[in-house]
């Protein structure tokens, strides 16, 4: 997987309407159900493998559209719409919202610079939001990261994009030091998983965030990760455990872990 297929740095194609929306569907519903009686993701998760893996779905510029489907993921979409069919209890106008607001900075401000564009200002809003909250252990190292991968990509794109605008977000998640448990420590925090914790895989590039994110669930007894996989170009599980996983990814050094509430 390329560093690039993190969040929303790709700079999709034109169409951003997808299949279209077409309500969730009542076998959808009943895995939202089932989704809450457990308080696990993975319920929702595992409805949606084998669809495909896809990086060009969101807008490359303004005007801004959201894109709805339910037939096509990059890894962050994937965990957007879990989310959203989670918090939805299966109501469709509801699903629009929560999607939206997992999507963008301001729900009544639909931008493309306002897109969430690295995964580091999505897990700070949806934790004011109250939807997750940050697992943390004692021996985490901290680093920070020169933030400008989007903005530094679209430098004589002749796009319809504030850049100075890109360039502020960029800006504020540089200021921030960011804390994560080192790839080689990730075996010592696998008791402490639940399956539906969502984990993000830290860059190893230091103008990039986050290389890429999915979910806990459990496989014979370990942790292995379902995921938007663009080397399987589907969703699916790891055949690997977590922490093989990343140990096999050279291109990410840890992780940060987050806990549905």
């Amino acid at each position: 997987m390329r560093f690039y297929l993190s969040l929303f740095l790709i700079i999709g194609c034109v169409q951003v309407n997808g299949q279209g929306f077409r309500g969730i569907s009542p076998d959808l519903k009943k895995q939202i159900e089932k989704a809450h009686s457990n308080k696990d993701l993975v319920a929702l998760g595992t409805y949606f493998m084998g669809r495909p893996y896809s990086h060009m779905a969101l807008s490359k510029a303004n005007p801004e559209e959201v894109y709805y489907s339910f037939q096509d993921f990059d890894c962050v979409t994937f965990i957007e719409n879990m989310l959203a069919l989670y918090l939805s209890n299966g109501d469709d106008m509801a699903f629009k919202s929560h999607l939206i607001d997992f999507r963008y900075f301001s729900s009544d401000d639909i931008r493309y610079e306002t897109r969430m564009h690295y995964l580091s200002s999505a897990f700070e809003k949806w934790q004011q939001m109250g939807i997750i909250s940050r697992i943390q252990v004692s021996n985490e190292q901290v680093i920070k990261k020169n933030i400008h991968y989007l903005s530094s990509y679209l430098i004589g794109k002749n796009l319809s994009i504030d850049l100075n605008q890109i360039k502020k977000t960029e800006q504020a998640i540089s200021k921030k030091p960011v804390s994560f448990i080192d790839r080689k420590h990730v075996s010592q925090m696998l008791p402490m998983l639940t399956s539906g914790d969502l984990v993000a895989f830290l860059s190893k590039r230091s103008d990039l965030d986050f290389k890429h994110v999915g979910f806990i669930t459990m496989k014979d007894g370990k942790a292995h990760l379902l995921h938007a996989s663009q080397k399987k170009k589907v969703i699916c599980i790891s055949d690997e455990d977590l922490a093989t996983y990343i140990l096999k990814h050279p291109t990410m050094i840890g992780i940060q872990v987050f806990r549905l509430k």
